[in-house]
């Protein structure tokens, strides 16, 4: 949070959320976007100035509030990390003459443990701790609500936003609220071959789904050049001489383009569900948050932001498409990372495409 300190100079009084501190110690710690919230500010008519000068009144300096994390966070195994206010679900306290104790849930790891402790004083000063791991039908109850705590934290923030004066519609819908997918035994081309062995997948450096990203795109050794050249339009180098040497890379190393990847998907068009924007914005700003939910765990699956991809790259006012792949990165036998790739996401202005 943070606050504005004196309203003739731009300085803002802004303080770490503890979201914050734990992202900067790992040395995760990045700002990308910023809003603004009016929740503390007092408006009150005026008859002569329209609304009472607010700057003579007392405010309370920054502060933590449990509703400041909004996005689930995930260590490196996709484990989640938890709200603080997750710390303690449905705590019970017991207290009698000589003894009491303390019974609660919390959120730990992706896991929901349910937590005793319980303290003697009768003659010794006692103490009991012990806790169990909660699954079935009341992880899957509890996970429910966990997880609509990011919708509700992100309400609490009452961001300031701005009415568009010409597109009338400021509502947000979805055609569907829930989609399933139903996977059959004899469904061959949703299976991965010998799925039990992280083997048989591409590394990430090997992976067509990351050749949109500069880290994992073929850069060949080069020599030292004054012209601004894009060091990855290998036949724009070879053609100036300046390659150090025949350096095969590992694969292809040309984009996807999206008949590429409209072909890759036509194999599963049963599979496919279309869910329409309608109403929604003009910017389509939306947040998304994929998890994997079993019996007693929730992880945070990976997204790969593919880019935008159009129709037809020749033309600058062809159609283009936002493409996501959502899966999970596993480790091989020979310590490589591995991207598990079990959705493709394709925002696109008409459910045609």
């Amino acid at each position: 949070m943070s606050g504005i300190l004196d309203n003739k100079s731009r300085v803002i009084d802004a303080l770490l959320t503890y979201e914050g501190r734990r992202q900067m110690a790992t040395g995760n710690f990045t700002v990308k976007y910023a809003t603004f919230s009016d929740s503390s500010v007092i408006y009150q008519p005026d008859e002569l100035e329209g609304h009472v000068d607010p700057t003579k009144k007392i405010y309370l300096e920054s502060f933590n509030v449990p509703h400041d994390q909004v996005t689930f966070e995930s260590d490196d195994s996709g484990k989640l990390v938890p709200f603080r206010q997750h710390s303690s679900i449905d705590a019970i306290k017991v207290m009698g003459p000589s003894t009491g104790s303390v019974e609660w849930m919390s959120f730990v790891n992706g896991k929901i443990k349910s937590r005793l402790q319980t303290l003697s004083t009768s003659s010794n000063v006692t103490g009991r701790f012990s806790e169990e791991a909660i699954s079935g039908s009341i992880f899957a109850s509890q996970m429910e609500g966990i997880l609509a705590s990011s919708i509700d934290n992100f309400q609490k923030l009452r961001i300031i936003g701005t009415v568009d004066p010409i597109f009338e519609d400021q509502d947000f819908a979805l055609s569907s609220n829930e989609v399933e997918f139903t996977i059959l035994k004899n469904a061959e081309n949703l299976q991965m071959v010998r799925p039990t062995l992280a083997n048989t997948i591409d590394s990430l450096f090997n992976d067509e789904k990351l050749r949109n990203v500069d880290n994992f795109r073929y850069l060949p050794p080069i020599k030292k050049t004054n012209s601004l050249i894009d060091k990855a339009d290998i036949e724009t180098i070879k053609n100036l001489n300046l390659l150090l040497g025949d350096y095969q890379p590992w694969g292809p190393v040309q984009k996807l383009t999206f008949s590429d990847l409209k072909s890759e998907l036509n194999k599963y068009e049963d599979y496919s569900k279309v869910i329409a924007f309608d109403p929604t914005s003009r910017d389509n700003d939306i947040v998304a948050q994929f998890f994997e939910i079993n019996n007693n765990e929730a992880k945070k699956l990976d997204v790969i932001e593919y880019g935008r991809i159009s129709d037809n790259s020749a033309n600058p006012k062809a159609i283009s498409h936002h493409v996501f792949f959502v899966g999970k990165v596993i480790v091989d036998d020979n310590g490589t990372d591995c991207f598990v790739h079990l959705f493709t996401l394709v925002f696109s202005p008409d459910e045609e495409a």
